[in-house]
């Protein structure tokens, strides 16, 4: 079994899924935010299944270390990886994103400001 956490920032074509939902969500503000800690979850377990299975899965809360994943089964498994990281790629793109966003809102205030000024 593998249960993993990718981020949207981690994606191909991010920059343009991100620049595309900032202008539909009205610059940014019906827009959900990115979590800023960009930790994902990386888990593997090996289990050996039975006639019936009944496999409890909790989720940890969101840290940048520890345990991600605890599971309760009757059956036999293996915990091959189970573990909370912090992806740094995607939190270099946030960051960056998040520049973008700030240059574009305070253009916009320059352009409002233009246009109310020659009124």
């Amino acid at each position: 079994m593998d249960i993993s956490r990718e981020l949207e920032l981690k994606a191909k074509l991010w920059w343009l899924y991100a620049l595309i939902s900032f202008f539909v969500s009205l610059f940014g503000i019906f827009e959900p935010f990115y979590d800023r800690k960009c930790i994902t979850l990386d888990c593997l377990y090996k289990i050996k299944l039975k006639d019936i299975n009944e496999i409890k899965v909790k989720f940890n809360t969101l840290s940048s270390q520890g345990r991600a994943v605890e599971i309760e089964t009757e059956n036999q498994y293996e915990e091959l990886k189970n573990e909370y990281h912090v992806d740094k790629i995607a939190k270099r793109r946030w960051i960056a994103l998040l520049v973008i966003k700030i240059v574009i809102w305070i253009g916009l205030g320059i352009l409002v400001g233009y246009f109310i000024s020659k009124i």
